[in-house]
Formats: structure tokens, sequence, C-alpha cells
């Protein structure tokens, strides 16, 4: 092989492992997750940031010892609370979105062993432009707030 077909073979290599939509760059912040009851769905919760030049939408998430994973979003309608699964979840170019409770949220199901209080779940989240960004979740019953400043972000590189 040449010199030059081996430079363009490895120029071809790197450009095929760039990210297709470079403009995401997406931070999670304070992901937690509520401790749940055998064979029950449950509920995980953070904010994103997108500090990049472009929207992204947030479109899955996958756990080990979780089954599936659907982002819902609740509503009250004449003082009804309903939830129901949406596809995605956009987050504006330099903006946020928040995933909480009333609102959207990442339902799981299928959770074996339960989660504890105090426990942690590593999770998966899958967005259109930023590809996979890895978390951490802690098990808490209510939202803690970080002790330190900083703690609690969780930054996730571009085209995982």
């Amino acid at each position: 092989m040449t010199l030059r077909r081996l430079a363009a073979t490895l120029l071809l290599g790197a450009l095929a492992a760039a990210p297709a939509h470079a403009g995401s760059i997406i931070e999670v912040m304070h992901p937690w997750a509520r401790p749940t009851i055998p064979n029950r769905p449950g509920v995980a919760y953070f904010g994103i940031h997108n500090h990049g030049a472009t929207a992204d939408r947030l479109i899955g998430a996958r756990a080990a010892g979780v089954g599936k994973i659907e982002l819902h979003q609740a509503t009250q309608t004449d003082g009804i609370m309903s939830m129901a699964p949406v596809d995605a979840l956009e987050i504006p170019a330099g903006g946020m979105a928040h995933l909480g409770p009333g609102g959207f949220h990442l339902m799981m199901f299928g959770i074996d062993p339960p989660l504890k209080a105090g426990d942690t779940l590593e999770m998966i989240l899958i967005f259109e432009s930023a590809g996979e960004v890895a978390i951490t979740v802690p098990v808490s019953k209510t939202m803690g707030e970080p002790k330190h400043h900083g703690e609690g972000h969780q930054h996730g590189a571009t085209g995982n």
C-alpha cells in the first residue's frame, strides 16, 4: 500500500468515526431515581443542558437490570393527572430540559433487583445527535441537592 493510499484510508476511517452532528454537547444535572417496589415500575429524573450550537433530542435510555425504559410525560387536565409515553424530548441549542415529578420522566420497567435508597444505577441516555451519554443515577426517596459545587453534574462527549 502506498503512503498516499494509507493516508487516504486513515482519513476516511477518522471521518467515519466522527460524530454526524458535533453541535450537541450534553450535560446531565442532578440525576436521581426513587426506590422501587418489587414488580412495579420505577422513575428517574434529571436536568439536561445542551451547551451545543444545535438542538438535540433525548430519544431513549437503557440500564443493566432494567427490562425497558420509556420517556413519559405527566399532564393534568381538569384536575386529573395522566401519564403517557412520548417519542422524544427536545433540548434546544444552548438550552435546558427538565425531567421531574409531575412532568417528563423516565419510566423503568422490569427492574431486577428492586432499587433501594442508597443504591446507584448506571444508565445510558441516548440522544439523537450527541449519541450515548453514560450517567450514574443515585436512588433516593427525595431529590438530593449536591453537597459541593459541581457535584451531580455529568457531562457527555458527543458521538459516543
